[in-house]
Formats: C-alpha cells, structure tokens, sequence
C-alpha cells in the first residue's frame, strides 16, 4: 500500500498543570530472584486524543495523586475513583517534525 506521511503530535497537560498517570509496579521474589514489572494503564481517548488514537493513558487528578501513590492502596478501588474524577486538560502542542538524517 501507499505510505502515508507521518505526522507527529505533542500532547501535554494544560494550563502548566503536571500529568500524573496511573501505572502499576509490582514485584515478583516468588521465584530465583527477583522480577520487576511495570505497566501504565490506559483508557478510551478524550476528545483531543481521539483524532490521533483510540486509547490514552489513565491520568491520576492532582487531589488523588498522594492517594494512588499509597503502597497499601487498593488499585481497583482507585481507578474507579480516578475515572470518575476530572481529569487535568490535555492540550495539543505544536510540534515540527524530528530533523531528517544528512544523506552525505
């Protein structure tokens, strides 16, 4: 098929506010040593995310930021407490595409 040009977004937090997004770390000594993992959670996309992608990371409020960083939180009982809160704005930033390699 035909390729299509890349275009490149930059998406960013609004108004100066910082993204927190929610993750899970876990690890596992149940075996030889020690196994560390690691994942972000996602959701379905905003409207400012959608015309790029179909999903989007699930992004903690600042009023629950301390709450999803406690180490005896219950993970279930937080994300449905961060998708029902507001989210900060995600806004799209400019952007230039990367520089193109010198073909010398």
């Amino acid at each position: 098929g035909e390729k299509r040009a890349r275009v490149h977004h930059l998406l960013g937090a609004g108004h100066g506010e910082v993204l927190t997004l929610a993750g899970l770390y876990e690890v596992d000594r149940s075996g030889e040593g020690k196994r560390e993992s690691f994942v972000i959670l996602t959701t379905a996309a905003n409207d400012v995310v959608r015309p790029v992608h179909d999903r989007m990371p699930l992004i903690v409020p600042t009023a629950l930021r301390d709450a999803w960083l406690e180490k005896d939180a219950d993970p279930a009982a937080l994300i449905e407490r961060v998708r029902a809160a507001d989210a900060p704005s995600i806004i799209e930033l400019p952007t230039a595409p990367p520089p193109r390699p010198n073909p010398r």
